[in-house]
């Protein structure tokens, strides 16, 4: 008993401290499947600021589907910053289960982002959450967002 108690927390040590970047990747990852609530969302946020783009994209998916308003704020924040445009692409597809309109503006300023895959995968989840589609035609989303 006293074993699965310790497990999450050497697991939240490791996603944190360890030096080795698949050592934290591989810990979040197993974290995220047996640790829940706030405690889990502290540790993929903290982790989404990690300096390996492989330890931010393990917190993309367990964030996709907390259905938390934090994690979507969470998943907007690296939609907006994060340098890596395949970890945007994936915070924007995992942002399509969030249906609010912060998520909304935020999906509509990733049309607008330098890499054509974020763009794509703005509109994608737009079109999942609107039922519209617009293409990339950012003055016409912003439309239909002032409207709702």
């Amino acid at each position: 008993m006293a074993r699965k108690k310790a497990t999450p927390k050497i697991l939240r040590n490791m996603a944190q401290n360890d030096p080795n970047p698949q050592v934290r990747a591989a810990a979040v990852s197993v974290l995220a499947r047996i640790d829940k609530g706030q405690t889990l969302l502290t540790i993929l946020q903290k982790a989404t600021q990690d300096t390996s783009p492989l330890v931010r994209r393990e917190c993309i998916v367990p964030l996709g589907i907390q259905n938390d308003e934090q994690a979507g704020t969470i998943l907007l924040e690296m939609l907006r910053t994060d340098e890596d445009a395949e970890l945007r692409t994936e915070a924007a597809a995992a942002l399509k289960n969030y249906p609010a309109p912060k998520t909304i503006r935020g999906l509509i300023e990733g049309l607008t982002d330098e890499a054509f895959s974020v763009n794509y995968q703005c509109r994608q989840s737009l079109i999942e959450l609107t039922g519209k589609d617009f293409g990339y035609d950012h003055t016409e989303w912003k439309k239909l967002e002032n409207r709702e």
